[in-house]
């Protein structure tokens, strides 16, 4: 990828391929077509919601920092998405992680991206007190329920985490059929515990 006149621009393909994304709208297209969302969704959560996972025991109180953020409350008192736009950067220091707080701010962000509770939905640079961008993009995390929608993404939890990472394991395979199963395992993650 490169950064040229304030855009990212990735090469690869040609500018007619027909398979070549040139919007985060065709983005969100193909993402609905190919289906892998909910199932990567599922297998890399273990069929759990951030707040179910919380309560369990299975979310670090690093993460629910973050995760406070961008899930919020109905007016019925019910956990709602909120379609909360801000840098990193921001996200960072506003969660209480830096120089005389939480510690391990990347790799925490790392691990919610792996686990599919935030995705970066853009990119956009910081701006000035005077209000003039600088420096380099940042990136702007958001659940992926608050882009496709909670039942999108949630729509594969009635299956066993397993049978979904199953399923992506089989048509990469399909599509690949020359690669090792250390590859595609390497490629989809580990399949979880059944």
């Amino acid at each position: 990828m490169a950064f040229e006149n304030g855009e990212w621009v990735m090469r690869g393909l040609s500018w007619n391929d027909p398979y070549r994304i040139r919007t985060w709208k065709e983005l969100v297209r193909w993402v609905n077509e190919a289906g892998f969302l909910p199932l990567f969704a599922n297998c890399r959560r273990e069929g759990y919601d951030f707040d179910a996972r919380w309560e369990d025991g299975k979310a670090s109180r690093r993460e629910k920092r973050i995760m406070d953020f961008f899930i919020g409350q109905d007016e019925e008192g019910d956990n709602a998405f909120q379609d909360v736009r801000i840098l990193s950067t921001d996200l960072k220091e506003q969660a209480g992680f830096g120089k005389q707080g939480e510690k391990n701010y990347q790799g925490i962000m790392t691990q919610l991206q792996m686990e599919t509770y935030l995705v970066v939905s853009g990119f956009d640079r910081r701006k000035n007190k005077k209000g003039a961008e600088y420096g380099m993009a940042v990136s702007i995390p958001l659940p992926p329920e608050t882009i496709w929608g909670y039942d999108r993404v949630t729509s594969a939890y009635t299956e066993k985490p397993v049978e979904s990472w199953e399923r992506i394991y089989a048509h990469v395979q399909q599509m690949y059929p020359s690669a090792s199963d250390a590859e595609i395992s390497r490629m989809i993650g580990k399949k979880p515990e059944e």
